[in-house]
């Protein structure tokens, strides 16, 4: 009999367990669809470049910029600064830009993702249309595009 309550204690326990741990789960999920590239949101902003960070130490990683627009300033995420590079797109502190991107509250802060960066006469798509940073590893560059060429 004490075999079987143990056993029912432990069949208990493991299931409160796996309760719990899913509801932290789903938590964790909504918090990042929150934050989610959203192309109805989508907007244009122009501005001087405040800052700009290869790295960022936060969360999305990536390439940041801080850009004064009329408005006000906004951290803007670039996604992956070796993507800029592989396409010889510098920034610096001076630099007037613009950028459509969209609009995210990321832990209670505004952040502006980057889809379209452009600089003077230079313009780089950073994002897909559905908000995916391109340039990570498995996903080509502009210039890796270009020297692929098309079909034969």
């Amino acid at each position: 009999m004490r075999k079987l309550f143990l056993s029912r204690a432990a069949e208990i326990f493991v299931f409160a367990l796996l309760l719990f741990a899913g509801s932290a789960f789903s938590q964790q999920s909504s918090a990042v669809r929150g934050q989610a590239y959203d192309v109805t949101r989508e907007a244009s902003i122009s501005g001087t470049v405040v800052s700009y960070t290869v790295a960022s130490a936060t969360a999305p990683l990536g390439a940041r910029m801080v850009l004064q627009t009329s408005s006000g300033q906004v951290t803007v995420h670039l996604g992956s600064s070796g993507f800029l590079e592989k396409n010889h797109f510098s920034l610096g502190v001076g630099d007037s830009v613009r950028v459509v991107g969209a609009p995210v509250s990321l832990d209670g802060q505004p952040l502006f993702l980057a889809r379209v960066l452009q600089k003077g006469t230079q313009a780089l798509n950073l994002r897909s249309l559905n908000g995916v940073v391109l340039g990570r590893q498995g996903t080509p560059s502009a210039d890796q595009s270009s020297r692929q060429g098309g079909a034969r």
